[in-house]
Parts: structure tokens; sequence; C-alpha cells
């Protein structure tokens, strides 16, 4: 190996750190409005259905942004570092409207503007870390830059009632301030990133636009069993993520901000969960361990629609931990099915994250719904929770095995 080639080598690790961190900031972004729900409801005059539609409005616009956004991703390989840090500087500025916003129209459409930039960080992270990783460090980093989002979250939701919004004083300053955070971390990126180069191989794709095509990934069976188990684990991940402070509220009797700081501890368990599982979840065992998660996951959300002051804050650490890493399993399964590989991922990845995004945006409108209607949310979380139960029967159609080096590129 010569010198350039072990710098290169070397340097994988201070990119998966990069991507981390503008993943993290991206979770930011996912979570700004979830700890403010109460005032924002109280000064623009919002019902929980309406804030139902608000939370879940950017999931619903990547619907149709993160397929067309992901074949953008792989077509652009070698410009990762300009495309993602641009996405991060759009996705911030959208974050900080939200707090211009007047009444609903404004609200929704400001954070809808967050499903045409965000997208592209959560499609190109998946692609740069696949081409700076391989073997069992491929699914180490996998879990660790999934993390990231999670990490963003944690941080907040537990910072935005408990230190920012005491300082700033209103719920629009919050937003000003994840806004900036977001922005900031797009021109880190761009300063520290490099691009990786491509052997001569790599660069050929001129079979690209075809073989991305939708009809040819959805022959593959991978992916459609991947899309199925999508859907569900964003159901869960952003109904939780949007209205677990209000769920502690009710059901434990914690105060706003307490509620606001264990559903930021609770997220950060997901941290340690996204880590630990992938990083064990070697070839062979994968689609045993997404059916005990959703098991596990399943039994959290019982437990989290019961009134105790211990249970629903225990269940909700629970159902973070052992379902967060369902998603990076489900990466490495459609980064080594033969017929996508790295080459490939970006529009394979758009196509998940829009089925899941179906997910993402059912589950807050879903459980606000319930809430309006049975004045509790209890029935959206045993429903929920027979969903992922449903799920487990898919996971035994998915076939694990390990492409060769050349269909990766």
């Amino acid at each position: 190996m010569t010198g350039k080639d072990e710098n290169i080598d070397g340097r994988r690790w201070l990119i998966l750190f990069l991507v981390w961190l503008l993943y993290a900031s991206l979770g930011m972004g996912f979570a700004s409005l979830a700890p403010l729900v109460q005032p924002i409801q109280e000064d623009l005059d919002i019902s929980y259905s309406k804030m139902g539609l608000v939370l879940g409005f950017w999931q619903l616009v990547t619907i149709f942004t993160f397929y067309p956004l992901g074949k953008l991703v792989d077509r652009y390989s070698q410009n990762q570092r300009l495309l993602l840090s641009v996405a991060a500087i759009a996705a911030g500025a959208s974050v900080a409207l939200r707090g211009l916003t007047v009444d609903f129209t404004t609200l929704l459409i400001a954070v809808g503007l967050f499903g045409l930039a965000g997208p592209i960080i959560s499609l190109g992270a998946p692609k740069v870390t696949a081409n700076w990783f391989v073997g069992r460090e491929r699914n180490f980093a996998t879990g660790v830059y999934m993390s990231g989002p999670t990490a963003g979250v944690m941080i907040g939701m537990s910072l935005s009632t408990t230190v920012i919004l005491p300082i700033v004083d209103n719920w629009r300053g919050v937003l000003f301030i994840c806004g900036a955070a977001i922005m900031l971390m797009g021109v880190i990126w761009y300063i520290l990133a490099r691009d990786k180069p491509l052997q001569s191989s790599q660069l050929d794709s001129s079979d690209g636009a075809i073989h991305s095509s939708l009809a040819y990934l959805l022959k593959i069976r991978n992916v459609r069993i991947v899309l199925a188990l999508s859907i569900a684990g964003f159901l869960v991940m952003h109904g939780l993520i949007n209205w677990a402070p209000t769920i502690l509220q009710r059901h434990a009797e914690l105060s706003l901000a307490n509620a606001g700081f264990w559903s930021g501890m609770a997220v950060g368990a997901g941290i340690v969960g996204s880590i630990i599982v992938p990083a064990i979840a070697f070839i062979g065992i994968r689609r045993i361990i997404i059916a005990f998660t959703l098991i596990l996951t399943s039994i959290g959300l019982i437990g989290l629609s019961i009134s105790n002051n211990n249970l629903p804050v225990l269940s909700l650490i629970l159902v973070h931990f052992i379902s967060a890493p369902i998603w990076p399993i489900l990466t490495l399964i459609l980064i080594e099915t033969k017929g996508i590989g790295t080459r490939r991922i970006g529009a394979a990845m758009g196509l998940a994250f829009a089925t899941a995004e179906i997910g993402g945006f059912g589950g807050p409108l879903l459980l606000g719904i319930v809430q309006e209607v049975f004045g509790s949310i209890v029935p959206g979380l045993i429903g929920l929770s027979v969903v992922l139960l449903l799920l487990i029967f898919p996971t035994i159609f998915i076939k694990e095995s390990k492409i060769n080096k050349t269909e990766s590129v």
C-alpha cells in the first residue's frame, strides 16, 4: 500500500465522524417541534389533529422526493462533499423559518420545506459510508452513522425545554438556534470532508439509470420486504419521537421539562442500540434479530400505554433501544443484496425511505387523531403494537447473502 493509499484509508474514520455530525444535526431538525408542541399549540391555536398533521408533514413531502433524490445522490457520487453541504444549509434554513410562522398554514409550509433538502443527507450518508468501509467495519460504521440522527433527537429533545427555552424565553428562538446549528454543520462538512477517489471500474455507470429504475428495484425480493418493514419502523419511530413528551406528561405525570428530558434520554438508549446491535448483525442472523426487535418493541408499546409513574418511562427507553437497530440492519441488507451494492444504494435507499415515510407521516397524524377522537393515545399505541407483530412473518423470507466486490461498484 502506498503512502497516498494509507492516507486515504486512514481518513475514513474522520469521514465517518463528519457524517455522524451532519446526520446528528439533521436529527435536531427531525425533533425540533416535538418538545414545543404545547407552547406552539397555545400560541398558534392549533388542535391535536392539526398538530399531528404538522408533525408528520415533512415526511409526507419526502414520500415524493426521496426516490428522485436517491437517484441524484447515485449520479453525483463524486460530489458528495458539495451536495451534502448544500442540503444541510437548506435544511437548517427551513427549520429556522418555522420560528417565523404565524398560523397553522405557514407552520405547515415551513415544516414541508424540510422534506426537500433533508433526504439528501439521509441518502448521502449510507452512500458515503458504503464507499469508505467494507466487511465487518461496514457493519460498525453503519451503526455509528445511523446513531447520528438519534443523538441529534436526544440532544434536541433534552435541551430544548430545559436549557434553550429558558434562555431565549420563547419557542421561536429555540427553532432559530436549531436551524443555525444544522447550517453550521453543513459548513464544517464542506471544509473538512473529502470525496473518496474511485477506481475506473466504479466510474463506469452507463447502465446505472436503467438498473436503478423503479421496476428493476421492485423485482428484488429483499427490496419489497424492506419496504414493508420500513413503513412499520417509521410508524413507531416518528410517532413516538413527536408524541413521546406528551405521552409522558399524561401517563407518567411529568412536567413539560421533565417529559422532554426523559424523551431525549430514551432516544439516547437508541444510540447505544443502533451501534451495538448492527455491529454483531452478521450475515445469516439478521432476519432473526429483526424478528426479535419487532416482538420486544411491541411489548414496549403496551407498557407505554399503561398509566404509571415509572413504567411509561422505562417502556419508552426499551422501545428506543430495541427499535433503533432495525433501520441500520435493513440498510446493510440492501447494500449486500445482489443487484444493489454501493453503486445503486442511493436509489434503493431512496425508494425505501419514500415508502417508510408513509409510516413517518402516518405515525404522528394517527396518534394525534386517536388522541382527539378517543381522548387517549392508548388505542393508537396498541394498534402499532399489533402491526409490528404481524410484520414478523415477512422477515422469514429475507435472503441474506454476501455480494461480490464487483457487484458493489
